[in-house]
């Protein structure tokens, strides 16, 4: 349900003393050198803290297991090591043991913040998200790091759906540490889920008034602009950050999509190749500076960057199907249709694509293609304003009417509003001899819509002579007027 800031600490295996303290690592040293030998020696309750939290920091469930037995042997009750016991518990999945243990330890020291944020995190684990919620609210009165408390609150919110309250909490941590990177994405995130937009403007405009200099703070308002469609303050917000950080590239590759958005090619491709000196190549930013190049009409260059996006990720549908519009563009309809066809393979299920390859067959005289490409979009999309006159239009250049009346037929059951269909459905009746059944559909398209009538004309030009069509139609205009 959301997005998870996790630091992975690398402990090298062969030197795992390397990333950690001297005085911790000399603890550890201390402890092994006991375990492997028969002598016993005295550790404090700190030292033994510090020992089993290096174990667990480590998911090592052994070695804090054995530590966690001989500090109870020397300190036999003492709430930290039981709090550490309790923890090994729900690493290892003893969930009812550490709940169990937990509130015996919370009825010694009740003022014990980790109690609380150790119950949290289990009840986080199985899922019961309002208990976790209890348990850190209850850890905020004690906790020296309420920072940490808001995040996990906002975050099981976020896990219960419940985005609106989620957002207090993050902003709570924003207070706290306006650098928090995590909790300014997670608040965009939340934000555009629950569509507070207005007031995520306004919060991050105060904000900024206040901390004018958060590069990650102005970015994300970017985002939010562009959301809803404000893209000229979404630029603005992007210039801020590069401002900020020359170095940047995410803000240079969302400056390319507002400008998109806007119909701003050209300054698009400039802010998506600015994207390629800060960062590593990605398929995507090929993708849209080829997008924007098609756009311009430039097709060779489109069709050179979507074939870059290729080259890095061969399974990208949309970089083959532009690449095919590029070809089809340039005449070359026949190769375009191998292109389109790959895409096709990666995305057998977009409607758009089957769409656009059924034209480009059509247009390459490929009709068994054409028929079988319309077909399939009018099976994944029966709603498609265009795919009904589209497939039956090929069958009445063929001349075979009865298989496009079939074709229209279904199409009027899917959209009984299409007053195209029903002048279809008028023409190819007539060239059948059906005239009553024509004329009723001549009626329901007018009545429809009548300003459309003339397409009929365009595929069935014969109708000018029949002196009846043009009567209705010209009886009809005058009621209208």
């Amino acid at each position: 349900c959301f997005l998870e800031f996790v630091i992975l600490q690398q402990i090298d295996m062969e030197n795992p003393f390397e990333n950690i303290g001297p005085d911790i690592g000399a603890l550890v040293k201390r402890f092994e050198k006991m375990t492997q030998s028969e002598n016993q020696y005295f550790f404090d309750v700190e030292e033994f803290e510090n020992i089993i939290d290096h174990y667990l920091d480590r998911q090592n469930t052994g070695q804090s297991r054995k530590a966690i037995e001989m500090a109870l042997q020397q300190h036999p009750g003492t709430p930290a090591l039981l709090l550490r016991k309790a923890q090994l518990f729900g690493i290892t999945n003893n969930n009812k043991k550490a709940i169990e243990l937990l509130e015996k330890i919370e009825k010694m020291q009740p003022n014990d913040s980790d109690v609380y944020l150790t119950k949290g995190s289990i009840y986080s684990q199985l899922k019961l998200h309002r208990k976790a919620i209890e348990e850190y609210q209850k850890a905020i009165e004690y906790a020296e790091d309420r920072e940490e408390v808001y995040t996990n609150i906002a975050f099981e919110y976020e896990n219960n759906g419940e985005y609106k309250e989620a957002i207090h909490y993050l902003q709570e941590v924003l207070k706290i540490n306006p650098e928090n990177e995590a909790a300014l994405f997670e608040l965009s995130f939340c934000i555009e889920i629950t569509k507070e937009t207005k007031n995520g403007i306004e919060w991050f405009n105060s904000f900024l008034e206040k901390h004018p200099y958060n590069k990650i703070a102005w970015f994300v308002l970017g985002i939010i602009y562009n959301q809803t469609g404000l893209y000229e303050k979404a630029i603005e917000a992007y210039e801020f950050v590069i401002a900020i950080d020359a170095k940047y590239a995410s803000a240079y590759f969302n400056l390319g999509n507002s400008y998109a958005n806007i119909d701003q090619y050209k300054k698009a491709i400039r802010h998506y190749k600015e994207t390629l000196k800060h960062e590593d190549p990605q398929s995507l930013t090929y993708y849209y500076i080829g997008e924007c190049y098609e756009k311009l009409d430039k097709y060779e260059e489109a069709f050179q960057y979507y074939r870059d996006a290729l080259d890095m990720d061969n399974e990208f549908a949309d970089a083959w199907m532009g690449a095919g519009i590029c070809l089809e563009e340039t005449a070359k309809t026949k190769e375009a249709v191998k292109y389109m066809e790959k895409a096709l393979e990666y995305d057998s299920e977009n409607t758009e694509f089957w769409y656009i390859l059924g034209d480009t067959a059509s247009k390459a005289g490929l009709a068994n293609l054409a028929y079988s490409s319309y077909t399939k979009v009018s099976m994944l999309d029966p709603d498609h304003p265009d795919i009904w006159l589209d497939l039956a239009e090929l069958y009445i250049k063929d001349g075979d009417y009865i298989t496009a009346i079939e074709i229209i037929h279904d199409g009027i059951e899917k959209q009984p509003k299409n007053a195209l269909l029903y002048y279809r459905m008028t023409g190819c009746l007539f060239m059948q001899g059906k005239n009553q059944d024509a004329i009723q559909h001549l009626n329901s398209g007018l009545d429809i819509d009548y300003n459309k009538h003339d397409e009929m004309f365009t595929l069935f030009p014969e109708l000018w002579d029949i002196k009846e069509v043009i009567d209705i139609i010209s009886d009809y205009g005058k009621k209208k007027c």
